[in-house]
């Protein structure tokens, strides 16, 4: 169709969804050449429909689509019409012609082919013993005319059906989910089973939808109660993994990359390193580190791959296919478990390269169209188990049984089955069909034929059992969202007497033991269970080993302590322990503009707008220079914040940021401060054991005074409090330490190692609490001014106090718990932030059950 010439109804749905609309025009195509009465389009007069219909206009079109691309008939259509170009002549032997005659379901090209065999060959009538064998008893009802599934069977679809007693040879059951119905599935064929020794497996039937999730849970169940299936998939995946794989790949080409993506093709099971490295990547990907592969045991082929995805995005064609060409050869081993995802992931990137053939190799790639190319990928349906000689056959909700069954199961009775609704034809509409049916001869499947064909099946399927049907339908789908019964309820409910509204009819097993859920399976006494009284988590647990040393180096030392690692430790030393052990909970969530990303760019903006050994900007200017500044720095952290979605909060953050500079620069002018050092690393030890950190800025004051400076994306309110009880720590620790020389011998000390070492350890500290323009400083006497307060006592002293404590504990090898008191206690008395309980559900799963806090007790508590 992309090689056709001229103008067409459907060129502007082309232009947009150039693949669907091929898809959807290639369907209709399909459909006239099925309904025209010769293998040529000129057979078709449309003169009948009325000029400038839109009718007309599509069906013209089709035929012309028709005329111009010939060569491209579907090959089953081009074989059918070579077979009635053959004449009398051609036939090899006479065969005897088993079908209906007439069946409205067919096309005119089907008809024509039985027409001609019917001309050349033996036609057997409906009183032949064969037909009656193979196509008359098919279609006969099954079950007896006086039982509830034999009058179901004989008036689903006649409006004149009357009404009929109830009975046990038909029932719909409720349950809550597709695992529940598999589940009732099984236990009442194992029933059926035992309570009749004539019934044989192979004489009971089970319809499961096409979704593969009933397929899949059925498998697993079968196989538990030693229920042997014929005809179930062989593989009841839903993914295709291999082009999901490639599709994350070409999502981790185009920059920016979001971090599911990766994370997600890290974790693939066909690239080349063992699944558990891949997992751990995944996981370093989530938690935001930079370089997630750094110290892990990679061999050449997964170190190439690393290599592809830490580099920048492809910015042409050439790179594009040159890294999809890399990524095939780079996939990991073979094995029976992941042959047939790797096959798929290299047939997904042939069709991509093939689809990028004829693109201009030095242009940027069209990531719209190649992304959607990539993820329109299908799995294809997964062939049909074994057959054995008597196993229980399931059927696909698609198919027609092949013979008669006395039992039978259906499974996914609920909305959108049994009939799957029939789409909208996005070429024609049912009144436009009609017309060209009437007008032109050309009959085409309609929406409601759809529905009728599909009503016809289940009326077949039903009408295969001879003895009991048991229709199985969920309340809820996978997510708990409530599902309403198939619509064909109505028609079955309306032949029961005594039913007046069809939910009536249903059975649902969380309403108790009802009768016919008593006569279908046995019932387990529950077990008598005793309360089990939770256990309350001592005071600590003695794990026999110095905490401290939980993350060593390589050498065999403990690594140092973070101020943030720290104060977590005083809040929990459960979430510490966690932390050190790399076992906190990551959750798996798109990128979003949460408070951690908030600070890191207003960080990155004050960095930028306040340099070291700079003059102070005038206040005046930050408006003017702050928008530039965030723009860098989103290019930097937050990519995924530069589309037009995010417009409107990228402008709230900027106003956010200059009205916190502006403030800051007022101070620093005031202060006659200078800015000595940005971002840079402490290290020092604290009780014996080693301390690192990285300040946020230096300053010094005009009276040569340097001050550490800790900017804080939040309001004044709750460090103030914490302050003022002497429970703070960051920065207190920031001023024990000294500068972190990483500089060769040869080389002289940067400035803020100097004037850190003049200052003799007078040291002021300060925060710049960004949300309200507050500064909160300590050890600076006579700089207070509008916006700064200057604390006086011990900020730190009670924080310090306990950390000793915690210190003392961790060498001893005792972990100490928290109680269920904490919370509130820490907020109240401390005012520390008490993030560390939702590190981790284990948190609150240990807690004691304790008023009494277990850290920060009011002073005159204290020792």
């Amino acid at each position: 169709m992309d090689r056709a010439s001229g103008d067409w109804p459907w060129s502007a749905s082309l232009s947009v969804a150039p693949r669907e609309t091929a898809q959807v025009v290639g369907e209709a195509l399909r459909a006239v050449m099925l309904a025209a009465p010769g293998d040529s389009p000129d057979g078709t007069d449309i003169n009948a429909l009325a000029d400038g219909s839109r009718a007309r206009i599509h069906l013209e079109a089709l035929l012309r689509l028709w005329r111009e691309q010939r060569a491209a008939m579907p090959a089953d259509i081009a074989t059918l019409h070579t077979f009635l170009a053959c004449e009398a002549d051609d036939v090899l032997q006479k065969v005897a012609l088993i079908a209906p005659p007439h069946d409205p379901a067919r096309s005119q090209l089907e008809q024509s082919v039985i027409n001609l065999l019917a001309q050349q060959h033996v036609v057997c009538g409906q009183d032949d013993p064969d037909f009656i064998r193979l196509v008359g008893e098919r279609c006969a009802p099954a079950a007896a005319v006086d039982t509830l599934l034999g009058h179901i069977q004989r008036g689903l679809l006649s409006p004149s059906a009357t009404t009929i007693r109830p009975d046990d040879s038909f029932a719909v059951l409720t349950v809550r989910d597709s695992l529940g119905e598999c589940e009732a599935a099984v236990t009442i064929i194992q029933r059926w089973l035992r309570q009749d020794d004539m019934l044989a497996p192979a004489d009971i039937a089970v319809i499961v939808p096409n979704d593969g999730a009933h397929a899949a849970q059925l498998r697993s169940l079968a196989d538990d109660a030693g229920l042997l299936l014929q005809g179930l998939p062989a593989s009841a995946s839903a993914r295709n993994i291999g082009a999901e794989t490639v599709y994350l790949f070409l999502c981790c080409q185009r920059d920016p990359v979001p971090q599911m993506a990766r994370a997600s093709l890290l974790a693939s099971p066909i690239l080349p390193w063992p699944a558990d490295l891949g997992r751990r990547m995944a996981r370093r990907v989530m938690q935001g580190r930079g370089y997630w592969a750094a110290g892990l045991d990679v061999d050449t082929k997964g170190t190439e791959l690393v290599r592809l995805l830490t580099s920048p995005g492809a910015s042409t064609n050439k790179q594009l296919c040159g890294r999809l060409n890399a990524l095939r050869k780079l996939l990991g081993s073979s094995d029976s478990r992941t042959e047939r995802d790797i096959g798929e992931a290299k047939s997904h990137i042939s069709l991509l390269l093939n689809s990028l053939s004829n693109a201009d190799m030095d242009a940027a790639p069209n990531w719209e169209s190649i992304l959607k190319m990539a993820s329109s990928y299908r799995l294809e349906r997964a062939p049909r188990g074994s057959l054995y000689p008597n196993a229980i056959s399931v059927l696909h909700a698609s198919e027609m049984p092949r013979r008669r069954f006395s039992k039978m199961i259906v499974t996914g009775f609920n909305e959108g089955a049994y009939p799957v609704p029939s789409p909208r034809n996005p070429i024609f509409l049912d009144s436009e069909l009609n017309a060209i049916e009437k007008l032109c001869g050309l009959t085409m499947p309609t929406r409601r034929g759809r529905l009728d064909k599909g009503l016809a099946r289940f009326a077949r399927q039903l009408g295969a059992v001879r003895d009991e049907v048991v229709m199985l339908c969920a309340e809820r789908d996978g997510y708990g969202k409530a599902l309403l019964p198939a619509s064909s309820l109505a028609l079955i409910a309306r032949l029961v007497d005594g039913v007046k509204d069809p939910e009536d009819f249903l059975a649902s097993l969380g309403a108790g033991k009802a009768l016919v859920w008593e006569q279908l399976i046995d019932w387990v006494e529950p077990v008598e269970r005793k309360m089990v009284v939770r256990v309350d988590p001592p005071f600590n647990y003695e794990l026999g080993r110095n905490l401290l040393h939980l993350r060593i180096n390589e050498e065999g030392k403990p690594r140092p302590q973070s101020p943030s690692r720290l104060e977590k430790l005083l809040v929990s030393p459960l979430a510490w322990a966690l932390g050190e052990l790399d076992a906190e909970h990551v959750g798996w969530a798109p990128e979003a503009l949460d408070v951690r990303l908030r600070g890191t760019l207003a960080h990155g903006v004050f960095e930028r707008l306040f340099k070291a050994g700079e003059p102070i900007c005038d206040p005046g200017e930050v408006a003017g220079l702050v928008p530039t500044l965030f723009d860098e720095c989103v290019s930097l952290d937050a990519p995924f914040m530069a589309g037009t979605a995010w417009a409107m909060e990228r402008e709230a953050i900027i106003g956010d940021i200059v009205r916190s500079a502006q403030s800051w620069a007022t101070t620093l002018r005031n202060w006659g401060a200078t800015v000595v050092a940005n971002e840079f690393w402490l290290e020092g030890e604290i009780m014996g054991h080693p301390v690192h950190g990285m300040a946020d800025s230096l300053l010094q004051l005009g009276n040569g005074l340097p001050v550490i400076v800790d900017h804080k994306k939040s309001s004044s309110g709750k460090r103030r409090r914490r302050m003022e009880a002497g429970c703070d720590l960051q920065v207190e620790l920031y001023r024990q330490m000294r500068v972190k020389i990483t500089l060769s011998e040869n080389e002289e000390p940067g400035p803020a190692s100097t004037v850190l070492a003049e200052a003799g350890g007078k040291v002021g500290v300060a925060y710049n609490m960004m949300n309200d323009a507050g500064v909160l400083v300590n050890g600076i006497d006579g700089h207070g001014s509008t916006g700064v307060e200057v604390f006086d006592t011990e900020i730190s002293h009670r924080a310090m106090k306990e950390l000793e404590r915690r210190f003392e504990a961790l060498r001893l090898g005792q972990l100490h718990t928290n109680a269920s008191g904490d919370e509130k206690h820490f907020d109240k008395v401390t005012a520390l932030g008490t993030y560390a309980f939702d590190d981790s559900p284990l948190i609150r799963a240990f807690m004691r059950n304790d008023s009494a806090p277990s850290a920060f007790a009011m002073e005159n508590e204290d020792d």
